[in-house]
């Protein structure tokens, strides 16, 4: 997104806090709030926000507040989703309430930022994947499927986490041979972006036909 950005996310998480580290590397000012209610919108009016940056529960409750103060915010350029998945009908109430480009944005909190894509139409799920993430998709004994094939997504990068803090039995259960394992499904097309196909505990086998329901 352009500058200057607001991150609702609490500087806690991964992209929060690597967003935070930036900005004062760069002598800049880093943006953030705590709360979604008529005080964002105020604060966004009174400094030169053209970037807001949050989960689909936070922007929704920002869109709230919009409608409620009826303040106009014309610096405000760009939404960056990540967290959950949005969905079309609340993509199009964004951009039908804010003249805004949409971004939905793929990563955890284990390996932070993973892919990026502009919301518009399917391509909403459909994410291209930013270095220096290594991403593939394998099948259940961890062998690496062709492009088109759906699979387990997994992935790594150099600054990830590696476990969680004194739970060996669930490390094991997500971090394997130094990748780690989100629990989604999805296949790779032919431009190398990942297309997710669902999460891997909501599949249902029926006959040994995997079905995402």
């Amino acid at each position: 997104g352009e500058a200057e950005i607001l991150n609702l996310f609490n500087v806690g998480a991964a992209w929060a806090s690597r967003h935070a580290f930036k900005s004062l590397i760069l002598g800049k000012t880093y943006y953030s709030c705590i709360f979604s209610d008529e005080r964002l919108v105020k604060f966004i009016s009174k400094y030169p926000i053209r970037t807001l940056i949050g989960s689909p529960l936070q922007i929704s409750a920002f869109l709230e507040s919009h409608e409620k103060t009826g303040i106009k915010l014309p610096l405000l350029r760009t939404i960056c989703m990540g967290g959950s998945s949005p969905s079309l009908k609340f993509i199009d109430r964004i951009k039908s309430q804010l003249d805004c480009k949409v971004f939905n944005t793929y990563g955890s909190v284990e390996a932070g930022f993973v892919g990026v894509c502009e919301a518009h139409g399917q391509d909403a799920y459909t994410f291209s994947i930013r270095p220096p993430v290594l991403l593939q998709i394998v099948d259940e004994n961890n062998q690496l499927l062709p492009d088109g094939e759906v699979g387990i997504v997994r992935y790594q990068r150099p600054d990830m986490a590696t476990s969680y803090y004194k739970n060996p039995e669930i490390s094991a259960q997500f971090f394997k041979d130094g990748f780690f394992f989100p629990g989604d499904r999805g296949f790779l097309d032919q431009q190398g972006r990942l297309v997710l196909d669902g999460r891997t505990n909501e599949i249902i086998n029926i006959g040994g036909a995997k079905l995402n329901p």
